[in-house]
């Protein structure tokens, strides 16, 4: 097992595990450019976000001829966690569909957070309007 130390990248800290496999600066160079998409989504002006990723190689056995790689990621942005886990032949492949399955994650909570707030916003509105 291999532990990268914490990088910051503009306040996100993005902590790489890899279980069975070597972690190469190819790979590490992937995963990162593939985390700083969450950047954009995230709000990371005014807190730290945390971005745990593991890799993980599988061995061989009865139902599986080929090797497996599993990747993880998890984001935590001020006490909201997000979590994704895929499997693949390919490490390239498991983190590309981690990661569309984090973002995905991320714009459903965002998209909520808004609806919320244009609800409430209304409310106020017809409030506003009744007291006339």
């Amino acid at each position: 097992m291999k532990l990268l130390s914490d990088e910051t990248i503009t306040s996100m800290n993005i902590n790489i595990k890899t279980s069975n496999i070597d972690l190469t600066p190819a790979i590490d160079a992937y995963v990162r450019t593939k985390v700083e998409a969450f950047g954009k989504l995230l709000d990371i002006s005014n807190s730290q976000v945390f971005i745990y990723v593991e890799l993980e190689k599988t061995r061989p056995n009865e139902h599986h001829d080929d090797d497996l790689y599993r990747a993880e990621i998890t984001v935590d942005n001020v006490g909201e966690v997000i979590y994704a886990d895929a499997a693949a032949s390919d490490v390239y492949a498991a983190l590309d569909v981690v990661k569309d399955e984090i973002l995905r994650k991320i714009n459903r909570t965002r998209s909520k957070k808004r609806d919320i707030f244009r609800r409430g916003m209304t409310k106020i509105k017809s409030m506003l309007r009744l007291s006339k």
